[in-house]
């Protein structure tokens, strides 16, 4: 058996959504063979720190990806058809190169601050931030209590505000952004027993602090009568 027929009989097929993944192991796209998935793709306009526009897709050394834009890519003139090495059968035309550039800027700088320190700030202000928000009578937080696998991001509701409701104020009244409502991902709202309006989103940032996480719990306990 060939060595890629060997590393796809171990691997269950799973892709993976990475818009909002924080890169905890910068060494996470060294070594494929290790990865029990098959695909990522990522946006680089989120934790990343890039511009809008611009994303990636890093696949298993075995999984073939057939093309489905068609152009030039300057690298075969004389070939009618699309060239099939990587990643050229997926790149036609001419490429988002602002877009590579800024991505690169903000992976430079991430880098340069130390990714997994960072992830580990950010984790220890989330710990708190979850048993502050769960001590509140009138709050219902969702998702695992467990923090070992996770990236800097709660979801929770607070009893008598509507999702969507609570967002607009928590942004009009108190300058604090969040996302609310179904985030994309409606069937795991309808999993963990939020639906169908969804929940409160917060997600820190490469430089959230601890204040910033203070104002946010000051808000929602002002929010919920307390």
């Amino acid at each position: 058996m060939a060595a890629d027929e060997k590393r796809a009989a171990g691997r269950k097929v799973r892709n993976i959504d990475g818009r909002r993944i924080v890169f905890d192991r910068e060494d996470f796209f060294d070594d494929p063979d290790d990865w029990t998935i098959s695909a990522v793709a990522f946006t680089g306009h989120k934790a990343l720190l890039g511009p809008t526009g611009i994303g990636g897709l890093v696949t298993a050394p075995e999984v073939e990806i057939v093309s489905s834009r068609f152009g030039g890519t300057g690298i075969d003139s004389q070939d009618p058809g699309q060239p099939q090495s990587f990643p050229y059968r997926l790149e036609s035309g001419t490429l988002n190169l602002l877009g590579i550039v800024g991505l690169n800027a903000g992976l430079d700088y991430l880098k340069k601050m130390g990714m997994v320190e960072n992830h580990r700030l950010k984790m220890a202000l989330l710990s708190r931030f979850r048993k502050e928000l769960s001590e509140i009578d009138r709050v219902e937080v969702y998702g695992s209590l467990s923090h070992d696998r996770h990236v800097p991001v709660l979801s929770f509701n607070i009893t008598g505000f509507h999702p969507g409701d609570a967002g607009m104020i928590l942004d009009g009244d108190y300058d604090i952004a969040v996302r609310s409502g179904l985030h994309c991902a409606p069937l795991v709202h309808k999993d963990i027993g939020c639906a169908p309006y969804g929940a409160i989103r917060i997600s820190l940032g490469w430089n959230t602090t601890q204040p910033d996480m203070d104002r946010v719990l000051a808000a929602v306990l002002e929010m919920a009568g307390l």
